[in-house]
């Protein structure tokens, strides 16, 4: 008889968590890619590649902040936004 240790995953890696209300714009885009906060505060955003490498990170201090993407080679990014308490990411 063999004993396996029960392992408790708190979700799925495929979910993505979405706790900070941003809308972005526009989205595909190749050029900038505009976010609005739905409240004023500090915020550190994150560009993720489909490889988990960070490509791109900066921090905003009000509720909208655009970013140059231009550069960026064509594909599948996550958004990954902090307000020092919760963290929100959104595919891009």
């Amino acid at each position: 008889m063999a004993i396996f240790p029960v392992v408790e995953l708190d979700a799925p890696a495929s979910i993505i968590e979405q706790s900070i209300s941003v809308s972005i714009s526009p989205n595909p885009t190749s050029d900038f890619l505009h976010i609005n906060f739905s409240k004023i505060g500090q915020y550190e955003i994150q560009l993720i590649d489909a490889a988990g490498r960070n490509v791109l990170s900066t921090a905003s201090k009000n509720n909208l902040s655009s970013i140059d993407i231009s550069r960026l080679n064509a594909g599948l990014y996550v958004l990954s936004v902090s307000d020092g308490m919760s963290q929100s990411a959104y595919r891009i």
